[in-house]
């Protein structure tokens, strides 16, 4: 992630749009996505600037859960 993007996770996002990044992680994590549904995905991505910064969100939210972390 470049240091542009890192500065932008702490802007606030309105929690509509962090639910929806949650959710499409979700699918695309756990399911078989259709390609379909990786073009509405895509197009969800790139139509607004905020969206792209809440799929970055929830990416580093999934990176801090998946560090291991000592005790």
């Amino acid at each position: 992630m470049s240091s542009a993007a890192g500065k932008d996770l702490g802007a606030p996002i309105a929690k509509r749009v962090l639910e929806d990044a949650a959710e499409w992680f979700a699918l695309l994590s756990f399911e078989a996505a259709s390609t379909e549904e990786l073009a509405r995905w895509r197009h969800w991505l790139d139509a607004d600037p905020d969206h792209r910064r809440a799929w970055s969100r929830v990416e580093a939210v999934d990176a801090d859960l998946a560090t291991p972390r000592r005790l």
